[in-house]
């Protein structure tokens, strides 16, 4: 089911959602970095829906190059403040 745009696609919401996200993004990258093979280093990551950008900001801590990518501009102006 897609997201419904008349929601999402507010600047208002992207700024409340950028700030009031729960912190869980560096832990579920810990444990997803932590299943990976010992010695392996992550070049690249992709984050699809990447919102506000918090998770793709843990990515960014542990991969060489990381790329989000949103359908609301809004989101991503809020993504790009947090990584410009």
């Amino acid at each position: 089911m897609p997201a419904d745009s008349r929601i999402y696609n507010s600047d208002r919401l992207a700024r409340f959602y950028a700030q009031s996200r729960p912190p869980v993004h560096d832990a579920i990258c810990t444990k997803l970095f932590a299943a990976l093979p010992q010695g392996c280093e992550v070049w690249s990551a992709l984050d699809i829906g990447c919102g506000a950008g918090a998770s793709t900001a843990a990515l960014a801590r542990r991969a060489m190059h990381v790329t989000g990518i949103d359908p609301y501009l809004p989101m991503l102006r809020q993504a790009r403040r947090r990584l410009p």
